[in-house]
């Protein structure tokens, strides 16, 4: 088994690899799109006419840590006050968890052992159902009006995401969802590529998820899904897939050219704005209020 100085270096291997992939992939697409791309908008906006504050701030680049120890460009209004302090001790606290997963995995020998990619596949689908199952119930119960007021009003706190907004949660909140995605790498005998794929890949979603951009891949994932959970707030609770919420009712959008539920127009940025203030301090119970139950047309 591995000494303890290559436990250390595997735990802060997967703390930076968590931590530093983060930060390229968030600012690779603030430059790629909120920088290079912002005259053209509506061209991969989802809410392209909430003007995002990334986009108003030009070469500006957030990212957590840095914003800490510089002042905002002007015009960029929309951060919650709170969103620099959450977002840093966020993204630490799951390059914490990173680690822990790849110190966990570097001590079994046996999830070391060599592997087909079948195995590598069945195991990835197997942690992935896991967390599209217990997600999706811990933020529907997110979304009931006493842990909303507490603790998930802040998230919502942009109605239309943008990068870095991902990390915008309260850190007990964060605790709890970092639980439920490392789990399958802390409690059960992940192997390590089974545990790269599946971090890798949900990594990646959930940064896409809370970029505003459009991308899709038909049937599997779309940004526009989790865009909409926080325009229209009773939907799309699960993300970054959409099953849970096809199964339960609450999908809304559209899946291999069918459409789910009424799609309401995005709210305006006058009633953005408006209703912002009232809601970083609560709101009516924290939250908007209620929108119908989407229906299968």
């Amino acid at each position: 088994p591995p000494g303890l100085s290559s436990m250390s270096v595997a735990f802060w291997a997967g703390f930076w690899g968590q931590t530093l992939g983060y930060v390229i992939a968030s600012a690779a697409i603030q430059y790629l799109f909120y920088h290079r791309r912002r005259a053209a908008v509506r061209s991969w906006k989802i809410q392209a006419d909430l003007r995002a504050s990334l986009v108003s701030a030009g070469s500006h680049l957030w990212l957590p840590g840095l914003d800490l120890v510089r002042p905002s460009p002007p015009g960029k209004t929309s951060r919650h006050p709170l969103h620099r302090y959450f977002a840093t001790i966020n993204l630490v606290m799951a390059g914490l968890f990173c680690g822990a997963c790849v110190h966990a995995i570097l001590a079994d020998s046996w999830r070391l052992r060599p592997v087909g990619p079948v195995r590598v596949l069945e195991e990835f689908l197997a942690a992935t159902l896991w967390q599209a199952v217990v997600e999706y119930g811990w933020h529907r119960m997110l979304h009931t009006p006493v842990l909303h007021m507490l603790a998930h009003r802040y998230h919502h706190f942009n109605r239309a995401p943008e990068p870095g907004d991902d990390l915008l949660i309260h850190p007990v909140e964060a605790l709890g969802y970092y639980t439920i995605l490392y789990a399958p790498a802390l409690f059960w005998p992940l192997h390590a590529w089974s545990f790269a794929l599946y971090i890798g890949v949900h990594g990646a979603l959930g940064v896409l998820d809370h970029s505003g951009v459009r991308v899709s891949i038909p049937g599997v994932y779309s940004t526009e899904d989790h865009d909409l959970h926080h325009a229209a707030v009773r939907v799309n609770y699960g993300f970054p897939w959409p099953y849970m919420d096809l199964l339960f009712g609450t999908y809304q959008g559209e899946m291999l050219g069918r459409r789910y539920g009424e799609l309401p127009p995005y709210p305006s940025r006058a009633k953005t704005e408006s209703r912002a203030p009232a809601e970083a301090k609560g709101g009516a119970h924290g939250q908007p209020a209620q929108r119908p139950r989407p229906h299968v047309s």
